[in-house]
């Protein structure tokens, strides 16, 4: 797991990266309990890539096991991109730097490529998986639905054809009630935003950045791209805590990271309330110039 954070790029790709090691090479689990396993992660809020290794450590040494994996896959990213992120602060990003990510961009979109043909592979085995995963792909592309419901609304499907139709279909109505309902409120309810000036926010303090980030993990569905479209709406947009630049040289700078995309939250509450300690590099953004 040490190994695999330490060089593996971007979420499907790393979990590509683990079917191939884990479940093919080393026969830490079989190709049904992987899948398994896969669906479980996308079922929760969070990063997948690191719940996947936390299962995957979990069914080669249980509980201990899944710890040391957890933790083992995801501190090799965090260090890496807290000394790219103290670099940032001190430096800001060169040209040079910002030539060299483009090039990179295109290597980790191939590597994508690759990981989700051998997860489809591993995961689609009947011609009623495939077109599931098509109408999901549509409806996540067009429809107001959203990850989590096409993920409840995809499992209620699983059980009407693989399972019980009966139950099935009272599982499907039941989900789309709530969903519509859930959808109608949201709609309904408008909540004014407060007029903040850039540049000119408030200073956050450790405990909000911790509960900011906290509410990230424990309420995004949809795995680390997810967690970074809210995380961006969130602080650039509605906290003012990054300019958009600086939220984009941070994504950036995780391209550079091995592990998942999530890392960046490490960028963003280091630039938001610097390090404390002997750590520190740089102050926080209130103390910073501006951009």
């Amino acid at each position: 797991m040490l190994k695999i954070g330490a060089t593996a790029y971007g979420g499907p790709a790393i979990m590509g990266i683990m079917q191939a090691e884990l479940q093919e090479k080393r026969q830490w689990v079989t190709k049904e309990r992987f899948v398994e396993g896969l669906s479980l992660v996308n079922m929760l809020p969070g990063a997948t890539a690191a719940q996947l290794s936390i299962f995957l450590g979990y069914a080669r040494g249980g509980w201990w096991g899944g710890l040391l994996g957890g933790l083992c896959f995801v501190l090799p990213g965090f260090f890496v991109l807290l000394v790219l992120t103290m670099g940032y602060a001190a430096l800001g990003v060169t040209p040079v730097l910002r030539g060299a990510l483009y090039g990179l961009g295109p290597v980790v979109l191939g590597i994508y490529l690759v990981a989700v043909y051998r997860l489809g592979k591993a995961a689609m085995s009947s011609r009623a998986q495939v077109l599931i995963a098509l109408a999901a792909a549509v409806a996540a592309l067009a429809g107001p639905v959203g990850v989590a419901g096409i993920l409840l609304l995809a499992g209620g499907v699983g059980l009407w054809l693989f399972h019980s139709r009966r139950l099935g279909v009272s599982v499907l109505v039941s989900l789309a009630v709530c969903l519509a309902v859930a959808h109608l409120v949201a709609r309904s309810v408008s909540i004014p935003d407060a007029v903040v000036v850039p540049g000119n926010a408030p200073a956050a303090s450790l405990l909000q950045i911790g509960a900011f980030l906290l509410k990230v993990g424990a309420l995004t569905f949809g795995g680390g791209l997810t967690m970074i479209a809210f995380m961006q709406e969130q602080v650039v947009s509605q906290f003012h805590w990054l300019t958009p630049q600086e939220f984009i040289d941070g994504l950036a700078l995780g391209q550079f990271t091995p592990g998942p995309i999530l890392m960046v939250a490490a960028y963003v509450g280091y630039k938001v309330a610097g390090s404390p300690g002997p750590w520190s590099v740089a102050p926080p953004r209130s103390c910073r110039r501006s951009s």
